[in-house]
């Protein structure tokens, strides 16, 4: 009987450490998923500058996902580190990302699940008008929230 209680004592301290480590784990899904889509938000920006050609990041919230087009949403552009392949993400796929889910998504108003840049790098809504305010996208994960602006004037991701 001593032996059952002395193995659910340590089994219970066990669990007490481990619990705050899962709550890191998790933070640290949320932030890395956050820096994540701000730095393919740039890219797409990157993208529009340099080819002088609209690029954009379409969220498909209801897909848990997110793909880089060239001109409209219609349009996905190759992943550059797998040609040929489109550079959609999934955020459901990807183990380092388990649990991270893409809440709710505005660029302009609701219904306005894209962000795209002119040549100039300024960033517009779904339907091409410049942004009058900064556009978000909020990820979740376990209960908390971190938040992706884009800029409206310079539209500079950051989370």
């Amino acid at each position: 009987m001593i032996e059952v209680i002395t193995v659910m004592l340590v089994l219970l301290v066990l669990a007490a450490i481990s619990y705050p480590k899962l709550q890191d784990l998790n933070s640290m899904r949320l932030g890395g998923a956050a820096k994540l889509v701000a730095q393919q938000i740039r890219y797409a920006q990157w993208l529009a500058m340099t080819t002088g050609t609209t690029h954009g990041v379409y969220f498909n919230t209801g897909q848990n996902s997110y793909s880089i087009f060239r001109s409209n949403i219609n349009y996905i552009v190759d992943d550059p580190h797998s040609k040929g392949r489109p550079f959609t993400v999934n955020l459901s796929g990807e183990e380092n990302f388990r649990g991270v889910t893409i809440t709710s998504v505005n660029f302009g108003g609701a219904g306005k699940p894209s962000v795209k840049f002119n040549s100039l790098g300024t960033p517009q809504d779904s339907s091409g008008t410049a942004l009058t305010s900064a556009g978000r996208v909020i990820l979740g994960c376990a209960g908390t929230a971190d938040t992706v602006l884009v800029a409206a004037t310079t539209g500079k991701a950051t989370y």
